[in-house]
Parts: C-alpha cells; structure tokens; sequence
C-alpha cells in the first residue's frame, strides 16, 4: 500500500476553482496537515504539493506510485505509464 498526498491548491489557486472562496483553502491545508500528521513515517508515504498545473502534479504523483510498484509490475506498465508523459 502507498499513500500519497495530493497537497491542496494555495489560496491564489483555489480561488480559480472554489469561486473566491478562500475559506476552502484553508481548510484544505488544514485537513493535508491532519492527513500527514497520521501518515508521516509511513514507509510509503509520500506528498506531493500542489502546482499551477494540476497534470503536472498528478505526473508526479504517479512517478512517486511508479517507484513504489515491484520490479515487475513497472515493467509490465512501463509503456502505459511512458503514455501519460509521466516521464517526458
């Protein structure tokens, strides 16, 4: 099992999408703050903050899950993942 935290968008981010509602943003980072607080020395564990470019955030997660998968499995989804530009 990996857990990997998908950080919440700042305030200036989130805006765009929660229609001026900082609020949510807060909250946001409150709740990514509890999610660590627990999973933090979790051999898997792994954050991943947030970015302009939300496909650039969810490539680097899956890069992250990419290297928690077992050897065989990576080769097996290696050209599935080369498809996503994960690695580009």
């Amino acid at each position: 099992m990996a857990i990997c935290l998908l950080g919440a968008p700042a305030v200036a981010q989130s805006e765009q999408t929660t229609r001026g509602k900082p609020a949510l943003s807060v909250r946001g980072k409150f709740i990514d703050q509890r999610i660590a607080e627990v999973w933090t020395g979790h051999p898997r564990y792994v954050e991943v903050p947030s970015t302009e470019d939300f496909l650039a955030k969810a490539a680097h997660a899956l890069a992250h899950l990419r290297d928690f998968m077992p050897e065989c499995c990576r080769v097996r989804n290696e050209a599935r993942l080369r498809s996503l530009a994960v690695f580009q």
